[in-house]
This record gives C-alpha cells, sequence and structure tokens, in this order.
C-alpha cells in the first residue's frame, strides 16, 4: 500500500495541471500560468509601469500577469516620469546694482507659472533663487527650464543664457528672434537634466538660476515676463486621470502678494492652479503688503496690530535721520544722527530749513 500510493503522488505531480484549459499551467509545457483562473492571462510580466490614463507618464511598477502575447496595453518597460514643478519666488535674490539694468517691475505679478517681471537692456546677470520643491523626487530624470520673453518696442535678435546656482554651471544659451509677443525659450528635456543630477541640492532654498538676457541685433527693452522650471522625476500620482500627472504644494495666496499659509498636497497637470507660484510662511494672507522678505517700512500696523510685516516674527524699526543742529557758514552745515521711536508711533526729528534753523516735526515711525 505504501509504495502504490507514492507512484500516484509522484505521477500527478508529474503531468500539466491545467485549470482554465489555455495551455498553460504548472508543469505544462508552454509554461507556467500566472493566473490559471482565466484564460486570457497566463505570463508574469515583473515591474511594468502602467500608464492607464494615457497620459505618457506612469505611476509606480507593478508585477503584471498578462496575455501570453506581450504585455497589456499602456503598461511600459521603463518608467516616464512625470514633471514636479518647480517655483521661484516672486523676488530676485541678487541684481546686479552697479548695471542697473535689471529692476522688478511688478513683485505681486502671477502670470502662468510665473516669477517677477523684469526688464533688461544687454542685462547684468539675474540670480533667481529660493525655488520651492512641489514635491521631491527621489531622481532626476530631466529639467526644462522655460523663460518667456519679448522685445518690447520692435523685433530683435535676443540672447537668453542660462547657469545654476549656487555654483554657475557651464552657461548654455540660445538665440532667438522676437517679435512684441512673447515667446517661450525652452532649456533642456524630459529626458534632459541639464547637468543637475543632486536631488539635495534641487530642492535647497538657495538653488536658483542665473540668466542674463543680450540684445543681438538693435537696442530695445527686454521684458523677461516669467521664468518656471520642471523636474522630471515622480511617478504619474494619479494614473485614472489624463489631465492631472504632477505632484505639487499648493499654497493659498488670498491676498495675491506671493506667498501663503501652509501648503496643500495636491495632484495637477499643465494648468496650473492658483497659489502654486506663493511662497509659504505668509504671517498673514489677508495683507498684500505682509509676505516673507518684505523689505518695506510702514507706519501703520498690520490687522492684528502686528508691524511684522517681513514674517520674520521681530519688529524692524527704520532707523531715521534726525538734524541735531543747523549751522549757516557760507552754505547751511548739517550735524546729524540717527533715532527710533515706538512702531507706529510719532518721533521728534528735525531739519533744516531756508534760513537754517532747526525745525522739530513728529513722524510716524515706520516699521516691518
Amino acid at each position: 500500500g505504501e509504495g502504490e500510493g507514492e507512484g500516484e503522488g509522484e505521477g500527478e505531480g508529474e503531468g500539466c495541471i491545467d485549470v482554465d484549459l489555455d495551455g498553460f499551467g504548472l508543469n505544462c509545457p508552454s509554461g507556467d500560468d500566472c493566473d490559471d483562473s482565466n484564460n486570457d492571462l497566463q505570463t508574469l510580466y515583473p515591474q511594468l509601469h502602467p500608464d492607464l490614463d494615457g497620459d505618457t507618464f506612469t505611476s509606480p511598477p507593478l508585477d503584471i500577469c498578462g496575455p501570453s502575447a506581450g504585455p497589456p496595453a499602456n503598461h511600459l518597460a521603463a518608467a516616464n516620469l512625470a514633471p514636479i514643478f518647480i517655483v521661484a519666488p516672486l523676488s530676485a535674490s541678487s541684481i546686479d546694482d552697479a548695471d542697473e539694468r535689471w529692476f522688478e517691475e511688478n513683485r505681486a505679478r502671477q502670470q502662468d507659472n510665473s516669477t517677477s517681471s523684469v526688464r533688461a537692456r544687454n542685462s547684468g546677470a539675474l540670480d533667481l533663487t529660493s525655488w520651492r520643491c512641489g514635491a521631491t523626487p527621489t531622481a532626476i530624470n530631466g529639467i526644462e527650464v522655460r523663460v518667456r520673453s519679448r522685445s518690447l518696442q520692435e523685433t530683435a535678435t535676443i540672447r537668453t543664457i542660462l547657469s545654476f546656482l549656487p555654483a554657475p554651471s557651464p552657461a548654455i544659451d540660445q538665440t532667438t528672434t522676437y517679435g512684441s509677443a512673447f515667446a517661450d525659450v525652452v532649456f533642456g528635456s524630459a529626458t534632459d537634466s541639464l547637468g543637475v543630477n543632486s536631488v539635495a541640492a534641487l530642492c535647497d532654498q538657495s538653488f536658483g538660476v542665473r540668466l542674463r538676457v543680450d540684445e543681438v541685433s538693435s537696442d530695445p527693452d527686454v521684458g523677461v515676463d516669467s521664468v518656471a522650471i520642471r523636474v522630471f522625476g515622480a511617478p504619474d500620482c494619479d494614473d485614472g486621470d489624463a489631465a492631472v500627472f504632477s505632484p505639487a504644494t499648493i499654497f493659498g495666496d488670498a491676498d495675491g502678494d506671493g506667498s501663503g499659509g501652509e501648503g496643500v498636497s495636491a495632484c495637477i497637470g499643465n494648468e496650473i492652479p492658483t497659489g502654486l507660484g506663493a511662497r509659504g510662511g505668509d504671517c498673514d494672507d489677508a495683507n498684500a503688503n505682509a509676505f516673507p522678505g518684505q523689505g518695506a517700512f510702514f507706519t501703520i500696523a498690520r490687522g492684528n496690530g502686528s508691524f511684522d510685516y517681513d514674517c520674520d516674527t521681530v519688529e524692524e524699526r527704520e532707523p531715521l535721520v534726525d538734524v541735531t543742529a543747523c549751522q549757516l557758514a557760507g552754505i547751511c552745515q548739517e550735524t546729524v544722527a540717527t533715532v527710533t521711536g515706538t512702531c507706529g508711533n510719532n518721533v521728534n526729528v528735525g531739519v533744516c530749513d531756508g534760513t537754517c534753523t532747526r525745525v522739530v516735526s513728529a513722524i510716524p515711525q515706520p516699521c516691518h
């Protein structure tokens, strides 16, 4: 009895077990069956990258059971990662003041994925830093920098030069003929990282780009309307909706000053939602004069009574010039000092009038 039982077990193990009758199964000549309850599925394809919504961007890899003729549609052997939007704040950290040809035209302006509007005539270099990662990529497959600009007066040939910060990388440039309409100059692509390969450096607050715009053919002003950077290095965040694919952090910006409160994670597409260009850290999102980095001083408190307009938790007072003495010696000679007082309250300061006499007046103390 013992020998007979062993023989039956071995014989059954050597035969083809094909429950769904598709020719595939355990010990079958055609091969194993990854799903022996479905005769349309036979072959296991390891680590395929799904693109179920057909937007060309793939979601995280999966082991897929599919037909023996080939992997199922919309499942790719290699990842095609979606872009992560990285957005510059609406200010420039360093402007070539000696040249004085770069300047901010409208700090709060946002158009598409824009930064500040700047203007140049054979400009010095403009550094835009403190980029904000919409989401941190695990790897960098490509980088796209899009510079939108135009000739403000006439058609001109413009040379746009780009390098990365903090350590200026070798400059890359493109020459384009512009008219009065805005045109985009695009550096890099989804598969070209432009030499940037450090995720840590990319999402550091000091990362940015250095731009220079030169006129080649004539001498009109050049308007640089916006700069946007996208990093390709994230799986599709919603593979069931072809309209969205990029992970991002959206900052509510109720007062339109370019800064918002806490960020909210979102999945976005080519349409940039309002607030993506905003930085976090706005200490008063109901007051457009209050935002991180505010350099101006104010004599009237914010709505909550605070004078902390630059959102650093400290109320800094602007030094006021006080003429302490006026002496007429051919010309009126002034002795000056600086004074400060309580934010918003009057401070007595002196000036020399037309007769070189010191006149005292009260002016409110500006702060931020």
